[in-house]
């Protein structure tokens, strides 16, 4: 947050010598840092400052901003926010499978309750997602992407006006579709700040405040998020049919049939416990001409 030449903040490295200071801050470039770096596929160095950028004028002030840092110390603003669709951002970023940076800003937007947004590595800004109070107020942490290239985040809260304003866990497509997974109400967790992680065996891990009723606090919760089943490929040949979906280890899922899309039954085919990340089953198509497949993670 400070410390450097000006005071606004430093990007630095940590050698088996010591501490080596890469760049200062000197507000207009950006101003107070709050979060990490995140290392891109280009082998560049990403972040976000909460203040300072063209409109600097002192201390805590600008909209913030977005740079880019080599490991030499070559420093580059990329975006200098300006407060109507990014404000403050306050999460750090992640670099998604598409080549692209995902951020996230508590405030700002086309109701001033936060974005999502992307960006290019040359800068080009797009707004992804515009939180409008029902969807979440707030957005905080970072981006996770998990296996089936979907992104997980929290916000802070959810309707002003409600009085279990408490926040959400949500769920963004790659296309920028947001679903909200968790509308959290007091007694299941409260205005998360912390992003989750995702962990070796396919599930998603973060923290949560935890309360039984406004005010009155019980110590804090640690939550593990499952992924739905993706279906990942499907191959035929030779009357065979093989599936593969992401998984999670030691979970059930069935898989069912139906010979068409009007057909108004799905049946049983299989039961499989993933032993992996991935799970496949083969099925042996005799009699029908096509099949309608789908799949699901038992209880």
């Amino acid at each position: 947050m400070g410390g450097g030449t000006f005071g606004l903040g430093t990007v630095f490295k940590l050698t088996t010598n010591g501490v080596v200071t890469l760049h200062s801050f000197d507000g207009t470039n950006g101003g107070n840092p709050s979060v990490g770096l995140v290392s891109g596929g280009d082998g560049n160095l990403y972040g976000v400052t909460r203040f300072g950028g063209s409109n600097f004028t002192g201390q805590y002030t600008g909209q913030g901003t977005l740079f880019r840092i080599t490991t030499n110390g070559a420093y580059t603003r990329l975006i200098s926010f300006d407060g109507v669709n990014i404000r403050i951002p306050v999460g750090g970023l992640v670099w998604g499978r598409d080549s692209f940076l995902y951020g996230v800003s508590d405030s700002g937007g086309t109701w001033g309750f936060g974005s999502i947004f992307k960006v290019s590595t040359n800068g080009a800004l797009t707004t992804v997602v515009n939180f409008d109070g029902t969807n979440g107020i707030g957005p905080m942490g970072r981006l996770v992407q998990a296996r089936n290239n979907n992104f997980y985040g929290v916000t802070a809260w959810r309707d002003g006006y409600a009085a279990t304003n408490y926040g959400t866990i949500f769920r963004m497509s790659p296309k920028g579709e947001l679903k909200t997974l968790v509308a959290l109400n007091g007694t299941n967790g409260m205005s998360p700040f912390a992003d989750f992680i995702a962990a070796s065996d396919g599930y998603l891990y973060g923290t949560l405040p935890d309360v039984q009723r406004r005010a009155t606090f019980n110590g804090g919760t640690l939550v593990r998020l499952g992924e739905p089943p993706t279906l990942l490929s499907v191959s035929s040949q030779s009357n065979k049919t093989v599936l593969t979906w992401s998984s999670l280890l030691n979970r059930q899922y069935k898989v069912e049939y139906k010979p068409s899309f009007t057909a108004p039954f799905w049946m049983n085919i299989e039961y499989r416990v993933a032993t992996g990340d991935t799970t496949s089953f083969t099925d042996d198509i005799i009699n029908d001409t096509q099949r309608v497949y789908r799949i699901g993670l038992l209880p």
